[in-house]
């Protein structure tokens, strides 16, 4: 029964060697390379197409708080600030009264 498991131990252990020493690992590896470098390089214009619209979304918001600023600083010079007036605070069931309408 021991010569069995110790049979059993050698050539599980034989195999792995065997797979590990014979794997065809030489040949995969400049299909591997090469198809990472395209896709490094698809990922390097999708950045750059990123950063493009970064920019620009940037450039648009800077824009609006010019805009924005500008309107505001041309109502307090003029003295026509707008008033506006405040929005009716919604009431809460729970603060009412039992006969109490609001």
């Amino acid at each position: 029964m021991m010569f069995m498991f110790t049979a059993l131990f050698w050539l599980i252990v034989l195999g792995i060697l065997a797979r590990w020493v014979f794997a065809p690992t030489g040949r995969a590896l400049p299909e591997q390379t090469q198809r990472l470098e395209l896709e490094m390089s698809r990922m390097r214009e999708e950045l750059e197409r990123l950063a493009a619209h970064v920019e620009r979304l940037q450039d648009e918001q800077s824009f609006m708080v010019r805009l924005l600023s500008e309107s505001d600083q041309r109502l307090l010079e003029e003295g026509r600030e707008e008033r506006r007036t405040p929005l009716p605070r919604p009431s809460n069931p729970l603060d009412s009264q039992p006969g109490d309408l609001r």
